[in-house]
């Protein structure tokens, strides 16, 4: 299976409010493997999943995305369980990926 399939997955299983028993096992499984976390945030983002995202990898399997984009996460995340998530598009320039063009103060990506 391919790297996008799992973080695919992942977000499936973040779209709920609560993870039973075998769906935060699935999830722990998939954080074992080889995530692309760049991927998996921006698709996060894209589908407006940040949160939820942010609580079930905290919830589940704690300490598996690394610290950069856990961090990013966060932030994020609180930004938009504040009632402020326009401010998280100004934030974008801490993205800690690879300088994709996610920079950009309305949180699109550049052409």
């Amino acid at each position: 299976m391919t790297a996008a399939y799992h973080e695919g997955d992942m977000l499936l299983l973040c779209a709920r409010s609560s993870l039973n028993p075998p769906e935060a096992e699935r999830l722990r499984t998939l954080t074992a493997g080889v995530i692309d976390w760049e991927l998996l945030f921006l698709l996060a983002r894209k589908h407006r999943m940040l949160p939820l995202l942010e609580r079930h990898l905290e919830t589940a399997c704690p300490g598996k995305a690394p610290r950069p984009w856990s961090d990013w996460l966060r932030h994020l995340a609180e930004i938009g369980r504040s009632g402020i998530p326009r401010m998280a598009s100004t934030w974008i320039g801490g993205w800690p990926g690879r300088g994709s063009g996610w920079n950009r103060k309305d949180g699109r990506a550049a052409a």
